[in-house]
């Protein structure tokens, strides 16, 4: 698969304006909401909103070309990173458009899933996000820096809900009666 660079830097553009006012909206969680928008949207709409490959790192799954890409923006100046002090002492590395994204090129279900994600994690810091990427089967089959194939967003391995967590306790219970 192919990375779509116009919309992966319009991408992130997208998702630092949305997020200026999430104080826990820093590199981390940026590069989970990305993998989760690009995975999620292979399964749900068919393709990936960008494209790009992700690889397994220690805090979860980031795009390969992030750090290019993002110093590449910098230096054109539509991008800045800011550090924002934190409670645990190593700041955040928030990015901050200096300019509005250009959504042009993404169809409306690609902007409803974008921000159906952003909702998503609204509340999550880096250490959530992280551990809930940390749930995902690619990552957790992949070694450290090899690529997470899209393929693998279809093996996911989501949370039960308290339905299903409600039934196999009865199946247990009824299996421990017998």
């Amino acid at each position: 698969m192919k990375v779509n660079q116009d919309k992966f830097r319009e991408l992130v553009l997208y998702l630092s304006e949305k997020s200026q006012d999430d104080k826990k909206f820093g590199a981390t969680k940026l590069n989970k909401i990305l993998y989760f928008c690009d995975f999620g949207s292979y399964v749900k709409l068919g393709q990936p909103v960008t494209g790009a490959s992700y690889f397994r790192l220690g805090n979860g799954p980031a795009p390969k070309c992030m750090r290019p890409v993002r110093r590449e923006m910098i230096e054109e100046g539509i991008l800045k990173l800011e550090a924002i002090p934190t409670l645990r002492g190593k700041p955040l590395e928030r990015t901050v458009n200096l300019r509005p994204p250009k959504m042009d090129s993404f169809s409306r279900a690609e902007v409803a899933y974008i921000d159906s994600v952003l909702k998503e994690f609204k509340d999550y810091d880096s250490d959530e996000i992280s551990d809930r990427s940390h749930g995902e089967l690619g990552w957790m089959l992949m070694a450290e820096k090899e690529t997470i194939p899209y393929a693998m967003a279809f093996y996911s391995n989501p949370p039960l809900t308290e339905e299903e967590i409600a039934r196999g306790r009865q199946i247990a219970e009824s299996r421990r009666a017998a």
